[in-house]
């Protein structure tokens, strides 16, 4: 892959989660009193953090992009990896106000009736039905569960318990379902999918 440069991605939603991790080791290392080993994960978290505001963020479409290749080429189509960098707390607060009220509340975009879309709806990649190319539409409830921690730790409550809601009604209507549509809230693919049993954590 590295040789050919062909696949080769800085992905987003890896990064994004990787940042966070490494911020929960320092705090586990700062609770056993090791502070150096604490130090050690705080200067990753902070370094990728910074890698990624720099290299992803795009101010001109006010979204985050994966990168592609040697060359860093941003990936500028508009999916639910665009908005995963929410989740990193560090983030700055101009842009987190951006993806969220620019892009996650835009109802052309990603706030339908049962959110959140993983394309952008006025993407042309965007197909709400798609059962057999996963990702290019459908609503999924781990990324889901991503943008409700995300929207948490920027201090959108609010907002965070409207979409909380909206899962909630999409679990009532169609069960524990692999993915769904954004639209009519119908599960597809595998029934008694364990990760959208995601919601349990998002009750309280």
């Amino acid at each position: 892959i590295f040789k050919l440069d062909y696949f080769n991605v800085e992905e987003l939603v890896f990064n994004s989660i990787w940042i966070e991790a490494n911020k929960s080791l320092s705090r586990l290392y700062r609770q056993i009193g090791n502070d150096e080993s604490a130090k050690k994960y705080e200067d990753v978290a902070r370094g990728a953090t910074a890698a990624l505001v720099k290299n992803c963020w795009n101010e001109d479409d006010g979204l985050y992009y994966s990168l592609a290749g040697r060359a860093k080429v941003q990936q500028r189509v508009n999916t639910i990896v665009s908005l995963v960098p929410l989740f990193v707390e560090d983030i700055p607060k101009a842009h987190a106000d951006r993806l969220v009220k620019e892009h996650l509340l835009n109802e052309k975009e990603y706030w339908t009736q049962y959110p959140v879309p993983s394309v952008a709806v006025n993407e042309k990649y965007f197909n709400p039905n798609d059962q057999h190319h996963l990702w290019r539409g459908p609503t999924w409830l781990a990324t889901n569960w991503l943008l409700i921690k995300g929207l948490q730790k920027h201090g959108y409550v609010k907002e965070a318990e409207m979409l909380v809601e909206k899962t909630v009604a999409l679990i009532q209507k169609s069960d524990f379902r692999e993915f769904y549509n954004p639209h009519t809230g119908q599960g597809y693919r595998r029934e008694g999918f364990g990760w959208s049993t995601l919601i349990v954590d998002l009750l309280d």
